[in-house]
């Protein structure tokens, strides 16, 4: 049974909730530097559509 009494369940949700999206901006941010570093390798798998798409959630 859950117990809605303890805010930490709420909070440990919370944490992995936002160490998800962390970890996500990390990767986008990896992809955007790797674009800047080299762009052959970033086209040739295909990143910059993935990146149009991801930057109106960015904004």
């Amino acid at each position: 049974m859950i117990k809605f009494d303890e805010p930490l369940f709420s909070l440990k949700w919370l944490s992995i909730f936002v160490a998800i999206v962390v970890a996500t901006s990390l990767m986008l941010g990896f992809f955007v530097s790797t674009d800047a570093d080299g762009a052959e390798n970033v086209e040739y798998m295909e990143f910059p559509p993935v990146y149009i798409t991801a930057t109106p959630l960015v904004d």
